[in-house]
């Protein structure tokens, strides 16, 4: 039983299946909200929409024209592109665009779980700190009134690249600093 026990607390594949099954767990009440109801919820469906019409016009949309009572609005200037387009990606596997974001929040909470445990055990060496600290990243009240109330898709999003951020940061300053380019990473890819 032992050797059991001593077996799960350091096996890396139980703890991501752990960290996936508690993500899954977390995101199911998504499905309960309605989007349009929450903070910036109308705002990103409102982007999303309008971005794959313009996308199926042929245009690249920064500008959304035909919104703000026809004078148009940037709203992909002021969000990652990521933000925009991965919820896209997940839209042509479902049928709607609010499945679609309540999807990507799903996913959004499940990666953050991954990326602190991957920054956590760099630093700590420790798998049981860094399932731990996962955990703890997942269930913060910040990061669930950011996808729960507010629906801010940039911040939520970004909440997953912070500890690449850190991990950055970390590689560079304490160890051989050859994973530097995770700090590169964060800042181009994922930033408007």
């Amino acid at each position: 039983m032992q050797k059991i026990m001593q077996q799960i607390k350091e096996n890396k594949k139980i703890h991501y299946i752990f960290i996936i099954i508690i993500g899954t767990l977390l995101s199911l009440g998504l499905f309960n909200i309605q989007i349009r109801d929450t903070h910036d919820g109308f705002l990103h469906l409102t982007r999303l929409i309008k971005t794959d019409e313009m996308l199926k016009l042929g245009e690249f949309p920064m500008i959304i024209p035909g919104i703000c009572n026809g004078t148009g609005y940037a709203m992909n200037l002021f969000y990652p592109p990521l933000a925009t387009y991965l919820p896209l990606l997940v839209k042509m596997f479902v049928p709607t665009y609010v499945t679609a974001l309540k999807i990507f929040g799903a996913l959004c909470i499940i990666a953050s779980g991954i990326t602190m445990y991957q920054f956590a055990f760099q630093v700590s060496k420790k798998r049981s700190i860094a399932f731990f600290a996962a955990f703890i990243y997942m269930i913060a009240p910040y990061k669930l009134a950011n996808v729960y109330k507010r629906y801010a898709i940039g911040e939520f999003m970004g909440l997953v690249f912070i500890p690449w951020v850190f991990l950055g940061l970390y590689n560079l300053l304490q160890e051989d600093g050859k994973k530097h380019y995770f700090i590169a990473i964060r800042s181009n890819w994922f930033n408007a």
